[in-house]
């Protein structure tokens, strides 16, 4: 999970499906090898999707579906589609993930984002609360939670709720850049910045990618609030 390792997983995804394209004849395929041929074109759709190549994407995580459906693929085309504004077909194709495997944490995680970006909070907390019961460990759905509270007005709750993150997970860079986030659009910019540092400190202490440079963007928009130009570009 760091940038460098991201670009060699791309080149391998892609040296793998064009060789499995130039080799391989789908109808003499072992049940083993569709398996692997699958998650070839599954893995290669979701770097298509990142570098937002969305229609050649969805044409590998079609030829996946046609190996050996899985509920990530399907999750993955919602999203490519929930990226378009599709929100219609994003939800058949997470409806078609819960059919596979009802208990899957990613995707209950996934189908909750789509449920947050179409405005019905209701089931997108349904959705996230289930996830961080099967996925005790995905920081994110705690995030999502406490976001939740904020947006209906629930501000102690949501304060709780980033409390009890930042208990259960108290090295991640994403609780405080999130909840420094929250604080700035509350207009505590006393409170947004400390958070804002923890969140850097902490991100340089990880060796993986996780919040990245977000930190350090949302402390320049503080700076520039203020009209600290000089601090905004450093």
């Amino acid at each position: 999970d760091t940038p460098e390792d991201y670009d060699k997983a791309d080149v391998l995804f892609n040296q793998a499906v064009s060789n499995f394209n130039n080799q391989q004849s789908l109808d003499s395929l072992t049940n083993d090898e569709k398996k692997i041929a699958a998650l070839g074109y599954e893995y290669h759709g979701a770097m298509l999707f990142l570098k937002t190549d969305s229609e050649l994407a969805i044409e590998n995580l079609n030829k996946s579906l046609n190996l050996l459906p899985r509920p990530r693929t399907y999750v993955i085309l919602g999203l490519v589609f929930a990226d378009k504004a599709d929100f219609q077909t994003a939800d058949t194709y997470f409806q078609k993930a819960i059919e596979l495997n009802p208990k899957d944490p990613e995707t209950h995680y996934h189908y909750g984002q789509l449920y947050y970006l179409m405005g019905d909070l209701q089931k997108s907390k349904k959705l996230f609360e289930e996830s961080t019961i099967l996925n005790p460990d995905n920081v994110y759905a705690y995030i999502q939670l406490a976001c939740i509270a904020y947006r209906q007005g629930e501000i102690e709750q949501c304060d709780k709720l980033f409390a009890n993150a930042r208990k259960k997970f108290p090295a991640s860079p994403e609780i405080p850049n999130y909840y420094g986030e929250i604080l700035f659009d509350r207009q505590d910019f006393t409170g947004a910045m400390k958070q804002f540092e923890i969140a850097a400190r902490l991100q340089e202490a990880v060796s993986c990618f996780s919040v990245g440079a977000l930190p350090l963007v949302n402390k320049a928009s503080l700076y520039m609030r203020e009209g600290n130009y000089d601090g905004a570009i450093d």
